[in-house]
């Protein structure tokens, strides 16, 4: 091989070597320039997603709170029917057995009184009798105390 041919060779493989360079750079410039863009397109994507899903979880949670607030009003509606309800039959009991007391205490006093008016009789009875008996008693006692003068 000639001197010359060598020369074109190596000035050949000097001036691929620069363009394989400036191809390189290029290649790294351009690699770098669309991972820029992709990590910014990336970025702004994710960014949407999550304002999305912040969004979503936002509206989810109001919901979920508007349920929960229906449900408590309606829980607090019925424990308030039913505590109205209990003290409804709690007042009708009180007035049945207020009224069963005034019923027992109305009998109660009757028959105490027909008791103590058959009583009252019976006492004025063995009032009479006794002073029936007193009265004879004493009929029997003034005989025998004027026999007792006879005789002395």
């Amino acid at each position: 091989m000639d001197q010359a041919l060598k020369t074109q060779l190596e000035a050949m493989e000097s001036r691929l070597q620069l363009r394989l360079d400036g191809v390189e750079t290029r290649l790294v410039e351009h690699t770098s320039a669309m991972e820029s863009r992709l990590t910014e397109r990336t970025d702004g994507k994710l960014e949407a997603m999550e304002s999305r899903i912040d969004g979503k979880l936002e509206a989810m949670g109001s919901r979920i709170d508007g349920k929960l607030e229906a449900m408590e009003s309606r829980i607090d509606g019925k424990l308030e029917a039913m505590e109205s309800r209990i003290d409804g039959k709690l007042e009708a009991m009180e007035s049945r057995l207020r009224e069963h007391t005034e019923t027992v205490e109305t009998r109660l006093l009757s028959e105490f009184w027909k008791w103590a008016q058959t009583s009252d009789i019976r006492s004025r009875q063995h009032g009479g009798s006794i002073s029936s008996i007193d009265e004879r008693l004493a009929v029997v006692e003034e005989r025998i105390s004027n026999l007792e003068r006879r005789r002395a």
